[in-house]
């Protein structure tokens, strides 16, 4: 019978054969066919007992069983179907009747994977629509970042004064340590303390209207702020940056730093819209003349028509060129924002080529 199967099946499927139901079970088990023909009566294990250890293993769910037996009584074929079987094969049989069952039950198969194909395909889509709208919300959400930025900078600031006074206090009380543990301190307390500078930068950025009066900042300062808040949108972009560490401005670090942030952000998305090969590129430089410094932002995207230009800076004014949806504090804002700091801002551009703004802010270097 097994040599007669197999001469039969094997025209048309790849076929393993085993001689008793312990064989046929390690190798079912080990190769996961598409579908298992079981003889009821096997030495070693029985036909049912082989499928009922079939079926009690998950990664074996979608395998087919049929088994194959002289009895014809209903009681047999209920037992087989009890026990896991698919189908139910009286012998003796002719070679059709086996080929079209066998058929049947491997299109079933072949149906099955391609359901749960379609299925993971649909659960990916679903992610990623999932993973789009979360940008989305977090996107709105990031208009309440004011409010919201008080109790989370309250419970990372406190932590974090705690762990460093209870450094410096283990540094005090161990005494002489082995140069890696020095060390392995000192990195500790470097990475506390950027710790505490990104809270500062936190703090400062959402509660721009604490700013004092002739305040003075470092220009690459506020730079370093706003490539730190536009890091995770500016992949695959050349930044060329060329700001003095020690070029100080007669201004509100954080509301330099939101004008920057607005600006960099329109650079980001005019150069992300560029439909040829060029090489995305901002640059970012300074220059001081007559007690004025001033700050340029230069990127090699989608630029402006010109008709747009008068209206950049007008209240609602949005331009797709300029970043659409994405203007954050928009452009007129920014302008009130210099405005404020005696400082003026303005913008050229050539379609397709270029754009660029140049804000001119008073300089707080002597003798400038």
């Amino acid at each position: 019978m097994r040599s007669f199967l197999v001469s039969t099946l094997s025209e048309e499927y790849r076929v393993l054969q085993a001689s008793d139901g312990l064989e046929g079970l390690a190798i079912a088990q080990s190769q996961q066919p598409d579908l298992v023909l079981l003889d009821l009566m096997m030495p070693g294990l029985n036909g049912l007992d082989v499928c009922e250890k079939l079926r009690a293993n998950e990664s074996l769910a979608d395998m087919k069983i049929v088994l194959l037996t002289a009895r014809a009584d209903e009681q047999s074929k209920l037992d087989a179907l009890r026990r896991g079987g698919d189908d139910f094969i009286t012998k003796p049989f002719g070679t059709v009747e086996l080929r079209t069952r066998l058929s049947n039950l491997l299109k079933t198969v072949s149906l099955q994977k391609d359901l749960r194909q379609r299925h993971e395909e649909l659960q990916r889509t679903m992610a990623m629509l999932q993973a789009t709208e979360a940008q989305l919300i977090q996107s709105k959400k990031m208009n309440a970042l004011g409010s919201l930025a008080a109790g989370l900078l309250h419970e990372i600031n406190n932590p974090l004064n705690y762990t460093l006074m209870a450094l410096q206090m283990l540094d005090e009380s161990l005494g002489e340590l082995a140069d890696e543990d020095k060390q392995t301190l000192a990195d500790i307390h470097q990475g506390m303390q950027r710790i505490g500078e990104i809270v500062s930068d936190l703090r400062s950025f959402a509660y721009p209207d604490q700013a004092n009066v002739g305040e003075v900042c470092k220009v690459h300062d506020a730079l370093t702020m706003a490539l730190r808040f536009t890091a995770h949108e500016r992949n695959q972009i050349d930044m060329q940056i060329t700001v003095p560490k020690d070029l100080q401005a007669i201004a509100s670090r954080s509301q330099l730093t939101q004008v920057l942030v607005n600006l960099l952000q329109n650079a980001i998305a005019a150069v992300s819209q560029v439909a040829d090969q060029r090489k995305a590129t901002i640059k970012i430089s300074t220059s001081l003349a007559d007690k004025q410094i001033a700050i340029t932002i230069h990127d090699n995207g989608v630029g402006i028509v010109p008709q747009k230009l008068p209206h950049i800076f007008d209240p609602f004014f949005t331009t797709h060129e300029v970043g659409g949806n994405r203007m954050g504090l928009g452009l007129s804002i920014c302008h009130a924002i210099i405005e404020k700091l005696d400082g003026t801002i303005s913008i050229d551009s050539e379609p397709n080529a270029w754009t660029q703004f140049t804000i001119n802010l008073p300089s707080a270097d002597q003798g400038a």
